[in-house]
């Protein structure tokens, strides 16, 4: 993709890469931790291989953003392009492990989300990809998948709930649609959702065979049925269509909201003493 992101604090332009590049460390570490442990030269080769890719992404993308650096280090303009985005960045110095509120800018929203995004769908795609096919490979990985989503996207919903400013609004009205499409990208990776409903279907025969117990059973149940309610058995052109009814939706919704608020903020109540 060709798409660059703005910082718009510092007026200048940041490429895919440099969120791509914190994204991508995520993907490296889960690669890692969710490869199933195997005794044998094949379940080893393929360990390695899934972690020498991700390696192989990190240092591509590690150059990519420290070679815009180096272009671009001139002045205020450096120093933007080096500061860290406190989203996407680790919170374990920060107390309880909360967000870093106070370094949190409205503009740092927007490209944190992209990134979260892209790291989310690229965990699903190696799920998809996977070679095997066991309930920790693809059930276990996919109920685990797109923590930086989830971490960008709880702060973002905090946000849009407590903070109803002009800007915030703005950043809403952009992302509502392309949130809802990545949404909908997520229940249409190539197959995917071949691999759910192949878990979906041994579910009773695991739990039978005393191989899975009855949550494991219900969380095959439960992701199934999302893909299905989702459109992942319509066919290419009626889940196009879904997915722009979807987008739709989030765009009118969102300005309903907006209005709303903008109807009310300037409501009040006066309450005397008596009262």
């Amino acid at each position: 993709s060709t798409t660059s992101h703005y910082n718009k604090a510092c007026g200048i332009q940041h490429p895919n890469m440099i969120f791509r590049y914190l994204a991508v460390q995520v993907i490296a570490a889960r690669a890692f931790r969710s490869s199933p442990v195997s005794t044998t030269a094949k379940g080893h080769a393929f360990r390695l291989n899934r972690l020498a890719t991700s390696a192989t992404a990190t240092a591509t993308a590690l150059h990519s953003a420290s070679t815009l650096a180096d272009s671009t280090a001139t002045g205020a303009n450096s120093a933007c392009v080096d500061e860290i985005n406190p989203l996407l960045a680790s919170w374990d110095g920060e107390p309880y492990n909360l967000p870093p509120f106070s370094k949190i800018k409205t503009t740092h929203f927007e490209p944190a989300l992209h990134a979260a995004m892209e790291a989310h769908l690229s965990e699903l795609e190696a799920i998809a990809a996977s070679e095997t096919n066991d309930f920790d490979s693809i059930l276990k990985a996919y109920d685990r998948a797109g923590g930086l989503y989830s971490k960008v996207g709880s702060v973002y919903g905090n946000y849009l709930s407590s903070l109803n400013t002009p800007e915030m609004q703005d950043v809403q009205t952009a992302m509502a649609p392309v949130l809802s499409r990545h949404r909908s990208k997520t229940y249409a990776i190539p197959g995917l959702f071949s691999k759910i409903e192949m878990m979906y279907n041994m579910r009773e025969e695991k739990v039978s065979s005393g191989e899975w117990d009855t949550e494991q059973s219900r969380l095959a149940e439960r992701i199934y049925l999302n893909f299905v309610r989702q459109g992942a058995k319509l066919d290419s052109k009626s889940k196009d269509e879904y997915a722009d009814i979807q987008a739709e939706l989030a765009g009118l919704q969102t300005s309903f909201i907006q209005n709303m608020l903008k109807d009310e903020e300037t409501w009040e109540m006066v309450l005397s003493e008596n009262d």
